[in-house]
């Protein structure tokens, strides 16, 4: 085949897989705007709570808009400040969620500029349930300061911070695990984690959380907030990284390494 012909045929895959992309991506938000139209909705000063009436018990959604109040309050406290616009939770049906929003199975929520959870015939407002949500909202808070640049293992350390997460019982086999290959690969965490399996998910959200929790502690809640600010002022990671957590990505993982024993001993 002549040298030009595999050029165009390169660019037209590469044009029609584009193409069918965005053309999925509209159909699963058609998909999900329609199932929300025949939603309820529940509104306070900073969350819209919109809801499957039929799956989510009478009174019950007063409960969680007051339970979402706190948690966004403990994130403003952490924070600074929170979204400009009031964040949505939307609060699924079982099967509504996986079609509207395409999750992987292992995905107990999803953010996508909305907070979007499974109702899981729930009855109240346990502890797991909030977990969740309050771990979905962070990923509104980190977004709003970052304008979406944050890395995935910044948004997902962070959040599993927030709802209570601790990395102490995989702190012994994460330091083993730098030990023996070098690296965290960090790095190769700035994508998003819904391509992942089960397996890698674990292992991707485990270092997330590690490294959140490593920054919290010894560069402090503050300069991991500027770091979001710098990233949201279009600086790239590495370089905000350098100013806020004094570090670049070799200096964070060595650091980390060294957290991590200590953790485990």
């Amino acid at each position: 085949m002549p040298r030009f012909i595999r050029r165009i045929s390169l660019f037209l895959l590469v044009v029609l897989s584009a193409f069918f992309a965005r053309a999925q991506d509209e159909s699963s938000r058609r998909s999900a705007s329609g199932v929300e139209e025949r939603y309820a909705e529940r509104a306070s000063s900073s969350i819209l709570l919109v809801y499957d009436g039929k799956r989510v018990e009478p009174g019950l959604e007063r409960l969680l808009l007051s339970a979402l109040e706190q948690s966004y309050a403990d994130l403003v406290q952490d924070f600074g400040s929170g979204p400009v616009e009031k964040v949505v939770v939307v609060v699924y049906a079982e099967r509504d969620f996986q079609a509207s929003t395409q999750a992987p199975a292992w995905a107990d929520g999803l953010f996508d500029g909305r907070v979007r959870v499974p109702a899981r015939g729930i009855t109240g407002v346990t502890p797991e349930l909030l977990s969740v949500l309050k771990h979905e909202m962070t990923h509104s808070f980190v977004h709003f300061r970052a304008k979406g640049r944050a890395p995935t293992w910044l948004q997902e350390g962070l959040a599993q911070v927030e709802e209570g997460k601790t990395s102490a019982p995989f702190a012994s086999a994460l330091a083993g695990s730098y030990a023996a290959r070098g690296t965290f690969a960090l790095q190769g965490l700035e994508g998003g984690f819904t391509g992942f399996s089960a397996p890698q998910a674990r292992g991707g959200y485990a270092i997330s959380l590690a490294a959140a929790e490593m920054l919290r502690d010894t560069r402090g809640f503050g300069a991991v907030a500027h770091f979001l600010d710098l990233l949201g002022d279009g600086s790239l990671v590495e370089d905000a990284m350098r100013e806020t957590l004094r570090a670049d990505y070799p200096r964070l993982e060595s650091d980390l390494a060294d957290w991590l024993k200590l953790r485990a001993r």
